[in-house]
């Protein structure tokens, strides 16, 4: 079989790698092209930077990347096309779970595999987090968590999945999707590839997901429910474990909806009660969202550079009140005007990047300051100008780094740098940051 694929980042390297082990001739779109020095060590491949009749001739398969737009000329071929993940899913067997949502898929994911491996199931963890599935080939799990993304979605024909989760939905991405039927429809589309006597499970507050899967004819199920529900006081999962909410470090409402669909999932592949209640009541989070940083002069610091969409810094910054908020950065497209909800809570609103105006045309509107800053120390500082003691300051941007950093990652990192900084001028080192 002769296999092209588009984009040569980690989904295409694990992909190409999967077809060389298959013994596949395989040709690779890249552009811009690969320098000399990126393909010295892979010389049996073949780079092309166009793609058209002649350099795609007698490729049968091709292979995107999340980073190919559907606008791409690679779609115009006439050739079968499908994502990674799916091509990988091919050749790659065993029980296997999605996780897709727009937000808190990685989170989602991590805990189910934590679930898995303390009880003793091998799993892989793999997808959007970082692990193209490719990768799993020829290595011994006995399950596999996927963090299947849109883009990802979008371009799969099959994954033949024992359980699937939707967590939430909100507009996002629609510079790639173009419009926002287009991306629910990638969304609700992990539903398809569940097997039979497999579960789906979706967010009973998200109704526009139900009424699309119903539309369809997809078979799932609504949590919480009777089985997996949270009070004032406790969780509930699978009925049988039941955890005293003051015992669980991280009990934030968006945790325990998260750690809800974490164990509904994980028992869809054999996960232990003890394994499952162990996992909830020692996470402590992932970097980066909605991460507690530290105390500087009696101010709570949370680094939230994961929330990229309004609809996730809402989500989070209303587990607090007096809040100042350092939000901005690129969007993509997307309504923002949902942020004005948290005016009751904001104290302020330091705004950064490319949407600071459109951030600050927001809350023009409402009572809530807002300053607008050109870096992340000069918003730091202005942060702690706006807070008062007792109250939280949260970079929670509502939109993506793509115009100061490279990644939600690389932001969240020079905000725990500039707070750090910042902590040390008032002579308070004790802030951690990673």
């Amino acid at each position: 079989m002769k296999v092209l694929i588009g984009g040569y980042g980690r989904a295409g390297r694990g992909a190409a790698t999967l077809c060389r082990t298959l013994g596949f001739e395989t040709v690779i779109y890249q552009n811009p092209p690969l320098g000399e020095s990126d393909v010295q060590d892979i010389p049996d491949l073949n780079f092309i930077d166009t793609v058209n009749e002649e350099s795609t001739d007698g490729v049968e398969l091709v292979v995107v990347s999340p980073g190919i737009a559907p606008s791409h000329p690679i779609f115009s071929l006439g050739i079968e096309v499908v994502s990674e993940l799916s091509f990988a899913r091919r050749y790659v067997k065993g029980p296997l779970v999605a996780v897709t949502g727009t937000n808190g898929k990685t989170t989602v994911s991590t805990l189910i595999h934590q679930m898995l491996e303390r009880s003793d199931i091998r799993s892989g963890l793999f997808g959007n987090i970082g692990d193209p599935l490719s990768n799993a080939y020829g290595r011994q799990f006995e399950a596999y968590v996927v963090e299947a993304s849109s883009f990802q979605l979008a371009y799969s024909d099959q994954l033949d999945a024992s359980g699937a989760a939707i967590l939430n939905f909100a507009p996002d991405h629609l510079d790639w999707h173009g419009t926002v039927d287009s991306y629910l429809d990638a969304k609700v589309k992990v539903a398809s590839f569940v097997i039979e006597g497999g579960q789906t499970f979706i967010s009973r507050d998200f109704p526009m997901v139900q009424e699309r899967l119903d539309a369809y004819g997809f078979l799932y199920k609504l949590l919480p429910n009777g089985s997996y529900y949270f009070d004032e006081s406790r969780l509930v999962l699978a009925d049988s474990i039941e955890i005293d909410l003051s015992s669980v470090v991280r009990r934030f409402r968006h945790d325990l909806t998260n750690f809800i669909f974490a164990a509904a999932l994980a028992k869809v592949l054999g996960a232990k009660d003890d394994a499952i209640r162990e996992v909830v009541t020692n996470f402590s989070g992932l970097a980066h969202r909605l991460e507690y940083v530290g105390d500087v002069m009696d101010i709570a610091i949370y680094d939230d550079s994961k929330a990229t969409t309004p609809d996730a810094t809402v989500n989070d910054l209303e587990n607090f009140s007096n809040v100042v908020a350092i939000m901005g950065g690129r969007n993509k497209g997307i309504d923002l005007s949902p942020l004005r909800v948290l005016s009751d809570r904001l104290i302020g609103v330091v705004a950064i990047g490319e949407s600071a105006q459109e951030i600050a045309d927001v809350f023009s509107t409402t009572s809530v300051p807002v300053a607008i800053e050109t870096n992340m120390d000069s918003a730091v500082e202005r942060a702690f100008s706006m807070a008062t003691s007792g109250s939280t300051i949260a970079l929670s941007p509502a939109v993506t780094s793509w115009d100061m950093y490279s990644s939600y990652v690389e932001r969240g990192k020079d905000f725990k740098r500039a707070v750090a900084s910042l902590a040390r001028s008032k002579g308070e080192g004790h802030v951690r940051f990673s």
